[in-house]
């Protein structure tokens, strides 16, 4: 049976208002970006709690149940708004923003808007550089590529540690995920000071605040 976390949904509602009102009255909530560290750590600690409920009670984890319960939960959702923002595009943007919004959409819709933003050197706070209404995304897919990876690693600590006992291997998982957040943060600390427009939409830098999540 599914838990229920009213809580936990309450500071989603909260973590995602922060970033609107950031985004529509910036003066009035200057740091409201931090929501989106807020449901990245909320993310983590969901998905973490739900795979370890999986292990303690069936004793394996599987990986295409869980990722075709994530594709049911997101991608019709996701594709409609690609598709209603691909006709917006052709009604409503001028033809010399096509490329450049097309290209977004479609790494959007691959989640690797992260990626395409940081190799285009976007900067996220710059008032010059105008938003497509896809860059939104980049969050998606960050997420999305969390599901993908954090089951992996979860899979290879529990391989590691199969014969052990459940103490040393709940001992591992906390130390795999311990060190994966340190380095995670050691790498962002750095590529922040290095380049920080590009460095703000890569996984690898914002992994660590999903493993922050993992409470257990």
């Amino acid at each position: 049976m599914r838990e229920l976390h009213p809580e936990i949904q309450a500071l989603r509602a909260i973590a995602i208002a922060i970033v609107v009102v950031h985004h529509v009255w910036p003066a009035a909530l200057p740091g409201g970006y931090v929501g989106v560290d807020v449901f990245f750590a909320i993310s983590g600690f969901l998905i973490t709690s739900l795979l370890l409920r999986e292990l303690d009670s069936t004793g394996r984890l599987s990986l295409t149940g869980f990722w075709a319960r994530r594709a049911r939960r997101i991608l019709p959702a996701a594709l409609t708004t690609l598709a209603f923002c691909g006709i917006a595009t052709i009604v409503l943007v001028p033809v010399t923003e096509w490329d450049r919004t097309f290209a977004e959409m479609r790494a959007s819709a691959a989640y690797v808007e992260n990626w395409h933003l940081s190799a285009s050197a976007v900067d996220y706070f710059a008032a010059s550089d105008e938003p497509t209404h896809v860059r939104h995304f980049w969050s998606l897919s960050v997420e999305e590529q969390f599901y993908v990876v954090w089951p992996l690693l979860l899979v290879l600590l529990i391989a590691f540690a199969r014969r052990r006992s459940a103490t040393a291997r709940r001992r591992l998982l906390v130390f795999g995920l311990s060190a994966l957040t340190v380095a995670s943060l050691a790498y962002s600390a750095a590529a922040t000071a290095a380049n920080p427009a590009a460095t703000y939409f890569v996984t690898p830098a914002r992994a660590w605040e999903f493993a922050a999540g993992v409470t257990k």
